[in-house]
């Protein structure tokens, strides 16, 4: 079985670690896109709004097409798209091209809840919480080196990062046709591809799973979750350069440091725990910690109180987002492994829209404690929800046995 995991698995790391430095390559720029392009700060957020609300609807119809046609050859065509995105945005010239890419990187971003549907498809659900963790690992190194990538890229404008996604993109492809594995067990063997689109009551863009009481109330966790989530992370900067005065050097450092921590986290303190307390209790763990870091936003009055709180922040995150993945993962067949992440990412597309926003509309209050008792009040949601029994189909996934190669 390890064999099996490792050769399907490690290429699925690399095109994940890839694609994440591509997106986070640009974080620094944004602030150029104001003197650049004469973007106000606005229609920045509107750009990043413009991405997520476009990956909403492609991460649910990826998701259920890969159920359908398979996951190799949806991941070929998400990462295609995601090339042209980034070509588009190499050549962009005024705000119209720059919408237009994230416009086009958003449609194709069925990346991510794919390559979770992939992790369903060969890893036997009791591992599959520890196999989700290993996802964010390579988004979190990812996260890390993208940024100064992006920053030594500086002096060649938007074109320099652009064209070098356009090239991570490119090798992530080859990664992808070459050493990644086709997993999708339901698919007939042997069955041409176009005979496997036209099967009877198959939908492009399915919603069934909204009418099952496991999948629901997990969606509604995740939501809350990754809502309250998106509130404090998307408003870090803006919240540490109110708070404490911080320049964008300062700030830089920050966020270096708490992304060294999660790593930290995860591999020390992360694993250990869910070893012992298994995906549930540990996903419950996750929340409360949530409720106590965002309580503590209230009573913050230096950056090394505001520390302590990341890092707790960073503890939650690693017991409740890959787990939670995990844990829908296990609510539904395998022949509803896309529809299932797809229905995930977009419900985080939601957040993303939502969650800085809202995030600084709350900064902006008079009231001084608007900020951390409404994200406490969010993250204490999902906590409630955890003790709802999930009455899942009788003998859901106890006959996992994937092929062997």
């Amino acid at each position: 079985m390890k064999q099996y995991e490792f050769t399907h698995l490690t290429p699925l790391w690399v095109s994940t670690f890839i694609d994440i430095i591509g997106f986070s390559i640009l974080i620094p720029y944004l602030p150029q896109f104001t003197t650049s392009f004469g973007a106000t700060l606005t229609q920045v957020g509107l750009l990043l709004a413009t991405n997520s609300l476009f990956s909403f609807f492609g991460n649910i119809f990826w998701g259920s097409m890969s159920d359908r046609v398979g996951r190799k050859p949806v991941l070929l065509i998400c990462q295609f798209g995601t090339l042209v995105g980034f070509l588009v945005l190499a050549f962009s010239t005024n705000l119209r091209m720059l919408f237009l890419s994230r416009i086009i990187d958003g449609v194709f971003g069925g990346n991510i809840p794919i390559a979770k549907a992939m992790i369903g498809d060969v890893v036997p659900p009791d591992k599959r919480g520890k196999e989700m963790s290993n996802l964010g690992v390579a988004w979190t190194i990812g996260s890390l080196l993208g940024p100064g990538i992006g920053g030594l890229l500086s002096g060649f404008g938007i074109m320099g990062p652009g064209l070098l996604c356009v090239g991570l993109s490119l090798f992530t492809m080859l990664v992808t046709v070459f050493f990644l594995r086709e997993s999708n067990r339901s698919l007939k063997k042997q069955q041409p591809l176009h005979k496997q689109a036209k099967q009877p009551n198959a939908k492009p863009l399915s919603l069934s799973l909204l009418k099952q009481l496991a999948p629901r109330l997990l969606l509604l966790q995740w939501f809350f979750n990754t809502l309250s989530f998106f509130i404090f992370i998307s408003t870090v900067s803006l919240y540490v350069s109110v708070r404490f005065h911080l320049n964008t050097q300062q700030i830089g450092w920050i966020l270096t440091g708490a992304g060294v921590l999660k790593l930290f986290v995860r591999f020390f303190i992360f694993l250990p725990i869910l070893n012992k307390f298994g995906d549930e209790k540990t996903v419950r763990i996750g929340f409360i910690i949530y409720i106590i870091a965002y309580t503590g936003l209230i009573m913050v009055g230096t950056i090394w109180e505001y520390l302590v709180i990341n890092a707790l922040v960073s503890f939650a995150t690693a017991c409740t987002l890959d787990v939670l993945s995990g844990l829908m993962s296990k609510a539904v067949s395998n022949k509803k492994q896309g529809e299932m992440m797809g229905l995930s990412a977009a419900v985080d597309n939601i957040s993303q829209i939502i969650g800085p926003v809202l995030g600084s509309a709350l900064l902006a209050l008079p009231i001084s404690f608007a900020y951390g008792l409404s994200t406490a009040a969010i993250s204490l949601l999902p906590l409630l929800i955890s003790f709802i029994p999930l009455k899942a189909r009788p003998g859901l996934q106890k006959d996992f046995s994937p092929d062997q190669p």
